[in-house]
């Protein structure tokens, strides 16, 4: 019988499952930016916000891994941001067309 190489990088581990607590009715809309966030997304924020950046930089490493770093540098340099000057011209025109998991790593890195 042949044994399988391992793998030439890392094998990520599951993340832990995150615990999510009965939430109340739903909250009053409140801006992000008055420090207080509104308790009906059904987990603390924080917790939340701590899960996408361990799963983004999850992400982040297999696509360095698999030299995306080298096939499409726009990624990960923010080169893309060069020519944006509003949020309003970010989503309207920059990020319109873009595929929402390209979002996510243009954004996140």
């Amino acid at each position: 019988p042949e044994s399988a190489e391992p793998p030439p990088y890392p094998v990520p581990r599951p993340l832990p499952p995150l615990p999510m607590p009965v939430v109340p009715a739903m909250a009053q809309s409140v801006p992000l930016s008055s420090g207080r966030v509104p308790g009906a997304l059904g987990a603390p924020f924080q917790a939340l916000q701590a899960r996408f950046v361990q799963i983004m930089e999850r992400v982040q490493d297999g696509g360095l891994q698999q030299m995306e770093h080298i096939k499409r540098p726009h990624l990960f340099t923010a080169s893309w941001m060069l020519d944006v000057s509003s949020h309003q011209q970010l989503l309207s025109q920059t990020l319109k067309y873009v595929p929402g998991p390209e979002v996510c790593m243009r954004v996140f890195n």
